[in-house]
């Protein structure tokens, strides 16, 4: 997760500079888009997956939150004077909180239910009829029998290593089915751009500095 989070960082300060020139509407989109691809990249896992197919959607999933943040906080806050700015903080806290509360809760029963589905979907394959699954289940047997287990022990062995393999396979596809799931929910939000102004946003002391231009 670490090169993720040095990508963030490295870009929040970036993004702080660019809004003065960008409009925050691009710079989110940006944020966007490179959200949906490290999201679409992610959700090619298998079994097999290591750390190095990993490491560039992280990065570019954590330069994406950058152009994200700064330009969502500004188009929150930089308009406020006075009381308003705490209040508006508070209120723009609190609902990025229960967001990611809910988003939370909401994924992780999505991918318990798909886990179950998916681990549902493929033992009804792994029967005494399928010649793969026997295949499979006696090599096991015979790799635990090397080892010097006993013939019913092995078998035994085989068959929990077998049924290991099924939730592993079965967790892999449903955080497949969660990141297309939230590739497609950033997606279905692009629309809501259209809210925001279309200049560039000033971040400097001078008169009226803070507005959407």
């Amino acid at each position: 997760m670490l090169p993720g989070a040095i990508a963030t960082a490295i870009m929040m300060p970036i993004v702080g500079k660019l809004v003065s020139y960008i409009s925050a509407r691009t710079l989110v989109f940006i944020g966007t888009m490179g959200f949906i691809v490290s999201c679409l990249m992610m959700r090619n896992l298998s079994m097999d997956t290591g750390a190095q197919h990993i490491f560039w959607p992280l990065v570019l999933r954590g330069a994406s939150m950058g152009f994200l943040f700064i330009p969502l906080t500004l188009a929150t806050l930089m308009t406020l004077r006075g009381k308003e700015i705490g209040q508006g903080t508070g209120l723009f806290n609190l609902s990025r909180q229960l967001g990611g509360s809910v988003g939370i809760a909401v994924l992780s029963t999505f991918v318990t239910h798909q886990a179950l589905t998916h681990r549902a979907a493929l033992v009804a394959h792994i029967t005494v009829y399928n010649p793969l699954a026997q295949y499979r289940l006696l090599e096991m047997q015979a790799f635990f029998m090397l080892k010097g287990a006993s013939a019913p022990l092995a078998y035994l062995r085989g068959l929990h290593l077998l049924d290991l393999t099924i939730q592993g396979q079965a967790a892999v596809l449903s955080f497949c089915d969660a990141f297309s799931l939230i590739a497609l929910l950033f997606l279905v939000a692009l629309p809501f751009l259209l809210l925001f102004k279309g200049g560039k946003m000033s971040t400097r002391g001078k008169p009226g500095a803070g507005h959407a231009e």
